[in-house]
């Protein structure tokens, strides 16, 4: 993926429209085939969205799962 500098947000939404669909389809997409894969290697997987507070921040990982006993947190980018 590459990145692109734009002027502001409504320059960026008239040249490509639908491009937020489209990236977050292909997140959920290689989530997805990531949660599969830890399926696969035995791991636990939730199905369901958690929110975790740290420091007064919250955070929504993508994938949470059992690794080696203990509770486990991934977070997929794509840039």
């Amino acid at each position: 993926m590459c990145s692109i500098e734009v002027e502001g947000y409504q320059f960026f939404r008239a040249r490509v429209p639908d491009l937020c669909n489209q990236k977050r389809d292909f997140h959920k997409k290689i989530v997805e085939e990531k949660k599969q894969e830890l399926r696969e290697q035995g791991y636990a997987v939730s199905d369901k969205p958690c929110v975790f507070e740290k420091g007064g921040v919250k955070g929504s990982p993508d994938i949470t799962y059992i690794k080696d006993g203990k509770l486990a947190l991934m977070d997929i980018k794509i840039d």
